[in-house]
């Protein structure tokens, strides 16, 4: 290898990690919290109240109603009550479901039932937006409520709670948006030297 493969490969690497490191690793882009919502098999309901705001979110549940509430969204406002009866576990006494919030899109959805519930559409890069979903603390344990709650693949209790609080923090998106296309240019222009 000559010292300018070596040098290209070098400089290749860095550009990899800093852009990384920028776009990633300070900010979470895709939160995913999923459990299993134990209900006993009554009659139930999804309600839905967030709005603007970086105050976090919490995710509730008893044997009637899961409930997502909170100010996570840069322009979404969603505040609903929405019957679920059309799903493949309607006879079920428990029900997975899948919260995933992406910052970056402003987009929030819920799996649950073998459904995808869209409950904040995709919207346009805004100024900041509320990233980096943490677990806060746990709400009361229950006959009812949320078990085996998960934050991506890490479990975060096997009890049966009531509630999980996550806090967020507010991020300039703009700015990291630019960051990753500075990133991926530089990247398209090392490519097209050719390393080999």
């Amino acid at each position: 290898m000559n010292y300018s493969q070596w040098s290209c490969r070098r400089l290749l690497v860095l550009t990899l990690s800093v852009l990384f490191s920028t776009a990633s690793c300070e900010n979470d882009w895709d939160f995913q919290f999923c459990g299993t919502w134990r209900h006993g098999g009554r009659p139930r309901t999804l309600g839905v109240n967030v709005s603007p705001g970086c105050n976090g979110i919490a995710v509730s549940a008893n044997q009637s109603s899961l409930s997502i509430r909170g100010e996570i969204t840069s322009q979404c406002r969603h505040s609903r009550v929405i019957p679920l009866t059309d799903t493949d576990e309607l006879n079920s006494a428990e029900s997975h479901f899948c919260l995933y919030w992406e910052p970056f899109y402003d987009q929030l959805k819920l799996q649950f039932g073998g459904k995808n519930l869209t409950l904040c559409p995709p919207a346009s890069l805004q100024g900041s937006c509320c990233t980096d979903l943490s677990h806060d603390r746990n709400g009361p344990d229950g006959e009812y409520g949320i078990v085996d709650g998960r934050l991506k693949d890490d479990l975060v209790t096997d009890k049966t709670l009531l509630t999980y609080y996550f806090n967020a923090s507010s991020t300039d998106c703009r700015f990291l948006a630019g960051a990753r296309l500075q990133g991926l240019s530089i990247i398209r222009a090392l490519a097209a030297l050719k390393c080999s």
